[in-house]
């Protein structure tokens, strides 16, 4: 994604390369977590689905992009944070037998 966006490669001001270098970390993250089904605890298929999808806007560069992935996030981030989605008592992750 550095070929679409140059703050990627630290050309063009600070402001911009940092804010670039922030949701391309933060995306990245995201990326791992819905690839892995692991972020906070485990995760199900369709938050999974979510998470890459706000991942991948966050890593692209531009600002409508990043704000699908910044409005994304938060629905997932802040009830896995705060317990309000948890799986069953008894019930295994998807995935295990």
């Amino acid at each position: 994604m550095f070929v679409y966006g140059p703050p990627l490669l630290m050309i063009g001001s600070w402001g911009e390369i940092i804010y670039s270098l922030a949701t391309a970390c933060v995306g990245t993250v995201c990326l791992a977590g819905g690839l892995q089904g692991w972020f906070l605890r485990v995760i199900t298929w369709p938050q999974r689905i979510l998470l890459i999808v706000a991942a991948l806007g966050l890593i692209k560069p531009g600002w409508v992009t990043d704000l699908v992935g910044a409005v994304i996030l938060p629905q997932l981030f802040f009830p896995l944070e705060w317990g309000i989605i948890e799986r069953k008592r008894g019930s295994p992750p998807s995935g295990v037998r």
